[in-house]
């Protein structure tokens, strides 16, 4: 096993969200003006552009959106993981 595979970065926005999954709690945001919940971390809430939204932790319920199964390493360091399930949920709250 590879131990060169590239890990997420955190950046500003993001941070809250990977030092949630350390401490196993999953956080996402919701706008304070209209609740929208948002996954993607940004600085606004595409809805209604209100700036800083909250971070919030959800209890993680979620249903499979889409799947595939990779049959070639989406890099080469992923080649003694094959095949490589990746998928797309969503969470109750409505973000995938």
């Amino acid at each position: 096993m590879s131990n060169n595979k590239p890990m997420p970065v955190a950046t500003e926005i993001s941070a809250p969200f990977w030092e949630g999954l350390k401490a196993r709690r999953l956080l996402i945001q919701q706008c304070n003006a209209c609740a929208q919940w948002l996954f993607y971390p940004r600085r606004h809430c595409p809805a209604c552009l209100a700036p800083d939204p909250a971070w919030r932790e959800v209890a993680g319920q979620a249903s499979l959106y889409s799947y595939t199964l990779t049959r070639i390493a989406t890099l080469p360091d992923f080649a003694d993981e094959m095949p490589q399930a990746l998928a797309v949920v969503e969470l109750a709250e409505g973000v995938r």
